[in-house]
Formats: structure tokens, C-alpha cells, sequence
């Protein structure tokens, strides 16, 4: 009864939203195919497809932009678990101050962004500590950090940003938690590792396991902060498809449109796959 009241009062929302979502995704689709091309464009009904998936650009940069989406969404939830485990600890009157793990969140990316170009870049503000500190000899680690190819300062922008999110979702879920299992477990000799796989984890498996959807799907198709700090190749997919939109000429808009509608059910795709693994791994975890 609830979710359908819930769904009542969605629907003035979700109709409008709905609609406008299908007609984007249908015109992509049908211009991808040629439909819609100016007069100079030659091929046949899936030659933009064919053409990307021959290109060995569009292969680096799929790579190149898993490979992101991977470290940085893996590293989102480690560092935010980590940080979660440790303001949900905290005695109730430091628990206001540690609050500001909340500030990255309100931040926009490309300010983000700026933020890892001004405190990492050669010049920046934590290279020259460390030039100071080792006594004029080395910038160390952050010499090649920004504009590498294994895209360290993009990850970093990204863990930055997306971690306190983490945080955020992990201490809804954490605050829940009766103490007395907790103390039960404790009492029963096990250790704090033991009591975070045993007790902890399973209440937080599903927000872990739609955290990573969202963050990994994201960082997959970002632009900003890949615009900001990435190298021109090999680039993201979303960078090499707003060159192709609005640097390059009209006959090439259905490799633009080619390229969104694989992103596109390569989502699909990975949300349902990973969905799908994720609740047979929980399965067999509850019956061990």
C-alpha cells in the first residue's frame, strides 16, 4: 500500500522525466545508425559501429577509462569505509566535528579538480613540502603524478570527491546496528576484523554493492575532472566524444552517437551482470 502511494505521488515526476529519458535515448540510437546525417555521410545502417569497433583509439580509451572507473570507485569505497568505521567509533560529542568529511561533497568535480592541480602539480603546494623536506634533492612520487598516463591525479580527484559519499551512505546503515551485537561478539573472543566480516559487512553488502554501480558508472562517463587532469592520449571515452561532437565535422556525428549508445549498454549490461553476481555471492555467503 505504501509503495503504491510512494509511486502515486512520484508519478507527476517520473512521467515527464521518463519520456524526456526515452525520446535522448531513441535519437541517439537512430542517429548512430545514420538516420539524421548530413548529406556528405556515406555509410550504411551499422557502419558507425563497425568503423569504432576496428579503431584501436576507441579501444586505449575504453581500457584507459575502465581502468579509471575501477581504481577510483575501488579506492572511493576503501578509504570511505575506512573513515566511516572510524567516525561511527568516535565518542558522540566528536561525532559533530567530524561532520566536515561532508565538505568534498558540496564541492563541484571541477573544483575538485582544481584543488588536486593546485596541491599536486609540480609547482604545487605538497611537492614543494616535500622538495623542502628532502633537502632540495627530489619532488619524489608527485613529479609524474599529475597528466600520467596511469591517470594517478584523476583517481585522486575522484577518491576525493566520492569517498566522503561513501561515508556518508556506510553511517546510515552503521548507526543502525544494535550495539549489543557488537558487545555480544566481543564477549564471545571475536577480534575487530572478525566482527566487521561477521557482523559488520553483511549489513553493509547492499550499500556497498549499489556504491560501487554508482561510483564506478560515473567515473566512467565524467568529463570534468578528465578534461582537467587527463592526458590527450590515451583520453576517457567522454573526452574523445566531446572532441568528436563539437570539434570535429558533422558527418561524424554517428560515430558521436556509436559511442554513447555502446556506454550506454555496456551499463546496462555491467548493472545487471554485477547485480546478479553480487546477490548469488550473497546467497552463498548466508548459507555457509
Amino acid at each position: 500500500m505504501k509503495r503504491s502511494v510512494l509511486a502515486a505521488h512520484l508519478m507527476p515526476l517520473l512521467i515527464p522525466f521518463s519520456l524526456f529519458f526515452v525520446y535522448g535515448m531513441v535519437l541517439t540510437l537512430a542517429q548512430s545508425t545514420g538516420w539524421g546525417a548530413v548529406d556528405d555521410y556515406r555509410g550504411g545502417f551499422f557502419s558507425a559501429y563497425e568503423k569504432i569497433l576496428k579503431d584501436p583509439l576507441f579501444l586505449q580509451s575504453t581500457i584507459y577509462s575502465l581502468w579509471i572507473a575501477l581504481a577510483s570507485s575501488v579506492g572511493a569505497l576503501f578509504f570511505g569505509s575506512l573513515l566511516a568505521l572510524a567516525i561511527w567509533q568516535l565518542p558522540r560529542r566528536f561525532k559533530l566535528l567530524a561532520g566536515i568529511y561532508r565538505l568534498p561533497i558540496i564541492l563541484p568535480h571541477i573544483t575538485i579538480a582544481f584543488i588536486v592541480l593546485f596541491l599536486f602539480s609540480n609547482r604545487g603546494m605538497v611537492p614543494a613540502l616535500f622538495y623542502h623536506w628532502s633537502s632540495g634533492e627530489t619532488l619524489g612520487p608527485f613529479s609524474n603524478l599529475l597528466y600520467s598516463r596511469g591517470g594517478g591525479a584523476i583517481i585522486l580527484a575522484y577518491i576525493y570527491k566520492e569517498a566522503p559519499f561513501v561515508v556518508l551512505m556506510e553511517l546510515a546503515v552503521l548507526q543502525n546496528i544494535p550495539e549489543e551485537r557488537i558487545i555480544t561478539a566481543r564477549q564471545l573472543g571475536a577480534g575487530g576484523f572478525r566482527i566487521y566480516l561477521r557482523v559488520i559487512l553483511p549489513q553493509l553488502r547492499a550499500v556497498i554493492n549499489t556504491l560501487f554501480v554508482i561510483l564506478f558508472l560515473y567515473s566512467l562517463g565524467a568529463f570534468d575532472i578528465p578534461f582537467i587532469l587527463g592526458i590527450s592520449e590515451p583520453s576517457m571515452l567522454s573526452i574523445q566524444i566531446y572532441n568528436l561532437y563539437f570539434k570535429s565535422d558533422l558527418v561524424n556525428r554517428p560515430l558521436v552517437m556509436a559511442r554513447l549508445s555502446l556506454m550506454f549498454l555496456f551499463s546496462l549490461g555491467f548493472i545487471l551482470i554485477y547485480l546478479k553476481a553480487a546477490k548469488n555471492l550473497d546467497e552463498r555467503v548466508r548459507k555457509i
